[in-house]
């Protein structure tokens, strides 16, 4: 049977989840019921459903395939099992990233109303039955390599539905089972979800016991109990796993491969769970430390400069000055979210948890440090980094960072122990002082190793998931942030990675001739920042990407190239190469990330005569790119300068310089913050510079 849900009585049910989703925000949910009234013409909900299921104790029989379902044992006498998929359309929403989010809401929302409502039919066509909450796949025990089965079952393709490796599509799309009992009361098994594993009901006492997990590729063992998410168990093992969504199975980056039973499959770490005894092979690992300078120098004191990066964490030990040790790694607190933002809402619950993985981290690099140079200990730090991770590195709840009017509390220069944070030195830890919610230690750091005030009229230029901008005019400082996205830290992009092994961070096309250049020199399996500017930058000179960002259509594209035009996703792609391709979605997140640089770039380089590029991002990108898709204007183009990670290099230089300190202090104190969210202009720009120019 096949059911078209009214989209009025899905949205008054579901308007009451968008609440729950806003918080206490009443601004956030006015704003969400501002855009459901420009995207409802696009909705549809629809379902199909069937009551061809047989039971057999623990066990569904469904289109000829047995799907364990361990709480089947919760119910007494099972009347029927209906399977059934329901899917709301993608709804297509031009604008900021904070609307786009708002549609994700409403799908996430409409989803919820359309499976409550379809739970109301199937219980109104089995008069005095009651129907419990949908159980799926990747929940309760039925394994998540049965979503093809139950899709086939249903012929799921007649309301709209799609498998892609293994997913549902469009997005917001649900599959699984109706369990239905002549019980009086309905059988709860929600709980079963957070279910500790201690209660005397049966689906416990047979099913949740501890399951042994062997990281094949890691050498490492763990035990954990039965329904334990495997990202949980991941990071239980002490081990990282990238989720730049957040965990809401967007991204499919967390993706592994998994082993139980005899069969093995591909599932993603933040939405399936184990039951029973798991062999897990975890992608390269991100979280290595990569040392990049050692010089063995004795001294009586060592010190260190940390530089805590949202992607990713430096260090430099110090002895007399001199840079004895330096190595870089991964923020492992990434597996949570990929911006600061994303990290700001992880963080309103789970502020120790943050706090306890990046001195963690800090801790491992020191152990290493020590062991590579043969020294006893550390005694004094510096460490910078951005508002929000120096927030979470004192343990302080970034909250406030993330809601109107986005004050920071901890402005000022702070030396605390080291002890008193968890930081493993004999000293002080001297932080740096921030000047807003978005423009960090690690800018101030930035503008004195740039040595700013010295030279009026340039344009500090630090580019990452925030774009912080500072410039000296008239004597006083003037800082800024853009907010560009985690695209150019390789989030929010198919095949987006760090600059690590296999990942792409070159491209050139030459005489129709596409040339790569990846980290390692290995296998490509992604792209970097650095590649992905100098692939769109590419394929603009080529003609597949036209001036609005859309990829040209394959027979009107006049380049070579055009052979690798393709689908990947249900949307154009560009093959890169193997089964590494570039989307149209990567174009648009490129676009607005460029938009939102260059916007800030225009209403902050008045007067300037040249622009400072900073991070490792400006480190390693090619200027030429970077102005080729606008994102720098083209009057810099001979008054570009690269200066790598001046997060660093500034916090070394405080280590041992109180004068500098005090210089700092003062600058921070006299200096205006502008803020982009307020300014009227910088919206103006920056829905003209969305598209790129011609080259």
């Amino acid at each position: 049977m096949v059911f078209e849900f009214d989209r009025d009585e899905c949205m008054s049910i579901a308007k009451n989840r968008i609440k729950e989703m806003s918080g206490e925000s009443e601004r956030v949910f006015d704003r969400c019921m501002e855009v459901w009234e420009k995207i409802k013409d696009q909705v549809r909900i629809r379902a199909v459903i069937t009551d061809e299921c047989g039971v057999n104790e623990d066990t569904i029989e469904f289109n000829g395939v047995s799907i364990k379902c361990p709480v089947l044992l919760k119910f007494g006498d099972i009347f029927k099992i209906y399977a059934y998929a329901l899917t709301v359309d993608d709804i297509e929403y031009e604008g900021s990233a904070f609307l786009k989010t708002v549609c994700d809401m409403w799908g996430t929302a409409l989803c919820d109303a359309g499976c409550e409502l379809l739970k109301d039919k199937i219980e109104s066509i089995n008069k005095g039955s009651r129907a419990s909450e949908p159980v799926g796949p990747g929940f309760y025990g039925i394994d998540a390599g049965v979503i093809p089965d139950i899709f086939n079952g249903l012929n799921a393709g007649k309301i709209g539905i799609s498998l892609e490796n293994g997913f549902l599509k469009p997005q917001k799309s649900s599959i699984g089972f109706f369990i239905l009992s002549d019980a009086v009361k309905a059988v709860d098994v929600s709980d079963c979800k957070s279910c500790s594993g201690d209660t005397n009901c049966i689906y416990c006492k047979n099913y949740k016991k501890a399951a042994n997990i062997v990281f094949v590729n890691e050498n490492k063992k763990i035990t954990v109990p039965y329904g334990t998410k495997i990202s949980d168990a991941i990071a239980m093992a002490g081990l990282g796993l990238i989720k730049p969504c957040g965990g809401r199975g967007i991204c499919k980056k967390c993706t592994v491969e998994i082993s139980h039973n005899g069969k093995s499959e591909k599932v993603l770490a933040c939405s399936s769970r184990i039951y029973g005894d798991t062999d897990i092979i975890l992608p390269e690992r991100y979280n290595k430390i990569n040392i990049s300078h050692i010089m063995k120098k004795r001294g009586t004191v060592y010190g260190m400069a940390v530089d805590i990066g949202t992607t990713s964490v430096c260090m430099s030990i110090l002895c007399d000055n001199d840079e004895i040790f330096s190595a870089d790694t991964v923020n492992p607190q990434t597996v949570h979210s990929s911006d600061v933002i994303g990290r700001i809402e992880f963080a309103r619950e789970n502020t120790g948890i943050l706090h306890n993985e990046i001195t963690a981290c800090i801790n491992k690099m020191i152990a290493l440090a020590k062991s590579e140079l043969g020294i006893d200990g550390i005694r004094n730090a510096v460490i910078t980094g951005n508002t929000v991770m120096l927030y979470l590195l004192q343990n302080e709840n970034p909250k406030s960072l993330g809601a109107y009017p986005y004050e920071a509390a901890l402005k000022g220069a702070r030396t605390l122990k080291g002890s008193d944070i968890g930081i493993d030195i004999s000293g002080t830890v001297y932080i740096p002082p921030n000047i807003s919610a978005f423009v960090g230690a690690d800018a101030v750091c930035g503008i004195a190793s740039a040595g700013l005030w010295e030279h009026e009229g340039e344009l500090l230029i630090d580019i990452g998931t925030n774009a912080e901008m500072a410039v000296f005019k008239g004597g006083r400082l003037y800082t800024a942030s853009a907010a560009a996205g985690p695209a150019f830290e390789g989030g929010n992009i198919t095949f987006g990675m760090g600059a690590y092994g296999g990942a792409v961070s070159r491209l050139d096309i030459i005489n129709s001739v596409l040339s790569i250049t990846t980290v390692g020199a290995d296998e490509v399996k992604g792209i970097c920042a650095t590649g992905l500017v100098d692939a769109v930058s590419a394929l603009l000179e080529q003609g597949i990407i036209s001036g609005d960002g859309s990829f040209a259509k394959k027979e009107e594209c006049m380049s070579r190239l055009r052979t690798r035009l393709c689908e990947y996703g249900g949307e154009t792609a560009f093959m890169l190469s193997g089964n590494v391709y570039l989307t149209q979605s990567d174009i648009r997140a490129v676009q607005m990330a460029k938009s939102a640089v260059r916007s800030g770039i225009e209403l902050m380089a008045d007067g300037a005569e040249k622009i400072i590029i900073s991070g490792a991002f400006g480190k390693n990108v090619r200027v030429e790119s970077l102005v080729n898709i606008g994102m720098l204007p083209k009057r810099f183009l001979q008054n570009i300068k690269i200066m790598g990670n001046t997060a660093i290099e500034g916090a070394k230089m405080l280590y041992n310089d109180t004068d500098l300190r005090q210089k700092l202090d003062m600058t921070v104190s006299n200096c205006e913050n502008i803020s982009f969210a307020d300014s009227p202009e910088f919206k103006k720009l920056f829905v003209k510079y969305m598209d790129f120019e011609e080259i």
